[in-house]
C-alpha cells in the first residue's frame, strides 16, 4: 500500500503559494474564473437555480458571501451550495478529461465564498482556485474510469475535494489541517448520475453539495476538527471504496511539474462534454453543404462507447434530460443551425419537427474507428445521409474549446458575453472581465463579488 498519500498531497497543497505558480497557470485560472462566472450568471435565471437561491436565502444567517446573480448574501457554506449548483444549471461549465468532472463549479464558488468572508486578496483567491483543481484532478484521475463506470458523478464525489482544498487555502490551513479537511470532505463525498436519464433537478446538487461540504470541511479543520488523514489510501478509504482500480502513487507524483488546471477546457454547448465533438461535426456539415431538414434521411453518429452509453437517450422526458441527450442535441443542431440555451425549452422539446428529426439520429459505438481522436470521448465521426442518396461526413479529433482545439480569445469572451447578456448590460460584463484580469492586484475580493450581486428580477 502506498503510504502517506493524503498527508503528502495536503502538505504540497498547503505549502504552495501564489508566487510558486507559473504565469501561464495564473492566466488559465483567470480564464476558468471568467468561464464560471459566465455560466453562473447565465444559469441564474433558470427555475432550478431560483429554487436553490430562494432556499438558501430563507435559511438566513450571517451575510458573509454573495449568491451570484441575486441581491442577497448568506453564510459562506450556503453561498457555496447556491453558486455551485447554479453554476452547473446551464450545463456549460468547464471540464477536465482526467477526472471527467466539472471542477470549476466547485473549486471557484468554494474559494470565492470563503474569500469574500475573509476579505482575502485576489492573489490568495487565484492560488486557492489553482490548488483546488490540482488536488481534485489528481484524486479523480487516480480512480478513473472505474469510479465513473460504477455510476458515481465525479462532479460531486471528486468535486468535494476541490471545495475543501480551495476553501482550506483561503483559510491558510497547514499540511495537517489540510489533510483533516480532505478527510472530512471524503466522508461527505456523494453523487450519482441517474439524473442523466430522468432529468431531475437534483443533478445540480452534485456540484452545489460538493462546494458546501468542502467549505464546511475546511472551516471545521480550521477549528481543530480532525479528519481521517489516510482517507485516500486507507484500507476502507476513498480510493478503494469508490473504485475497482486506483493508482494511488499518481496522486503524489510529480508535484509542481505541470499544474492540472492547464488541462481544463471550456464547453461550447449547453450539454454534456461528450456531445461537443459530434455537435461540432454536425454544425460544420450543415453549414458547408447547406443541409435543410427536408434533405435529411438519417444521421449516423459514430462515437466512443462511453458516449453511446451515457448520452443515447432517444426520448428525454424534460429539458434537463434533453441537455444530456445526444439525439436531441443533434436534432436541434440540424434544425436551428446552432445549439445554445435558447434551444432548450419545453416547447422545443415538444415540437414535432424536433421529435421527427430525433428519430432519424442513430448512435453507434465505434472506438476502433475513432483511434484518430485525441482521447476517449473527445472525437466523433458524423455521417448525414440525404434523401437524394448523398452522404456527407465530418471527423472531429477534439471538440472546439478543448485544450487540443482551443477557443480563440474572441470565441472565449464571446461565450461570456452571450451568457451574461440576459442579466447584464455590456458595460457591466466588461467591468467583471477587467476585475478578473487584474485579480492579482486586488487586495480585497469584495471588489469583485460586489459586481456579481444583481437587483431582484434581473433576467
Amino acid at each position: 500500500m502506498v503510504e502517506r498519500v493524503t498527508e503528502g498531497l495536503a502538505e504540497f497543497l498547503a505549502s504552495t503559494e501564489f508566487d510558486d505558480l507559473p504565469a501561464e497557470v495564473i492566466e488559465h485560472a483567470k480564464r476558468c474564473m471568467v468561464d464560471f462566472l459566465g455560466v453562473c450568471l447565465g444559469g441564474s435565471t433558470m427555475k432550478r437555480s431560483r429554487i436553490i437561491a430562494s432556499f438558501v436565502n430563507d435559511l438566513g444567517g450571517d451575510q458573509e458571501a454573495t449568491v451570484i446573480g441575486y441581491p442577497f448574501k448568506v453564510p459562506c457554506p450556503s453561498a457555496g451550495l447556491a453558486n455551485g449548483a447554479v453554476g452547473h444549471a446551464i450545463q456549460m461549465d468547464d471540464t477536465d478529461w482526467a477526472s471527467i468532472a466539472h471542477l470549476g463549479t466547485v473549486a471557484i464558488p468554494a474559494a470565492l465564498a470563503v474569500a469574500e468572508k475573509q476579505k482575502a486578496s485576489g492573489r490568495d483567491l487565484l492560488a486557492a482556485v489553482v490548488l483546488g483543481y490540482e488536488g481534485a484532478i489528481r484524486v479523480g484521475a487516480a480512480v478513473h474510469p472505474s469510479h465513473n463506470r460504477r455510476g458515481f458523478s465525479p462532479n460531486g464525489t471528486i468535486g468535494v475535494f476541490a471545495g475543501a482544498i480551495a476553501a482550506g487555502k483561503i483559510l491558510g490551513l497547514d499540511g495537517l489541517r489540510m489533510a483533516d479537511a480532505i478527510g472530512s470532505a471524503a466522508m461527505q463525498s456523494s453523487g450519482l448520475e441517474e439524473f442523466g436519464f430522468d432529468g431531475s433537478m437534483s443533478s445540480i446538487l452534485n456540484t452545489g453539495h460538493a462546494a458546501q461540504a468542502g467549505i464546511i470541511s475546511a472551516l471545521l479543520a480550521e477549528r481543530g476538527f480532525t479528519g481521517s488523514r489516510g482517507i485516500l489510501e486507507g484500507r476502507s478509504g476513498f480510493c478503494r471504496a469508490y473504485a475497482d482500480k486506483c493508482d494511488l502513487s499518481s496522486i503524489v507524483a510529480g508535484f509542481g511539474e505541470r499544474y492540472r488546471i492547464l488541462d481544463v477546457w471550456f464547453k461550447r454547448y449547453p450539454t454534456c462534454a461528450y456531445a461537443n465533438a459530434s455537435l461540432d461535426a454536425i454544425l460544420d456539415l450543415v453549414a458547408a453543404h447547406d443541409i435543410d431538414e427536408a434533405d435529411v434521411r438519417e444521421v449516423l453518429i459514430k462515437t466512443h462507447s462511453v458516449v453511446e452509453k451515457t448520452l443515447n437517450n432517444p426520448c428525454p422526458p424534460n429539458v434537463t434530460a434533453a441537455m444530456l441527450s445526444l439525439p436531441y442535441n443533434a436534432a436541434v443542431a440540424i434544425l436551428e443551425r446552432q445549439v445554445t440555451p435558447r434551444e432548450f425549452t419545453e416547447e422545443t422539446l415538444a415540437d414535432e419537427r424536433v421529435r421527427a428529426m430525433m428519430a432519424k439520429v442513430k448512435i453507434k459505438a465505434a472506438d476502433e474507428e475513432l483511434a484518430f481522436a485525441v482521447g476517449p470521448g473527445r472525437g466523433s465521426i458524423v455521417e448525414i445521409r440525404c434523401q437524394d442518396g448523398t452522404t456527407h461526413e465530418a471527423r472531429v479529433k477534439a471538440p472546439r474549446g478543448d485544450t487540443a482545439n482551443p477557443f480563440t480569445q474572441e470565441e472565449f469572451l464571446g461565450k461570456f458575453r452571450a451568457l451574461t447578456s440576459p442579466v447584464l448590460d455590456p458595460s457591466q460584463s466588461d467591468e467583471i472581465l477587467r476585475a478578473v484580469d487584474n485579480l492579482e492586484s486586488i487586495e480585497d475580493v469584495t471588489g469583485l463579488t460586489s459586481l456579481l450581486s444583481l437587483p431582484a428580477g434581473s433576467g
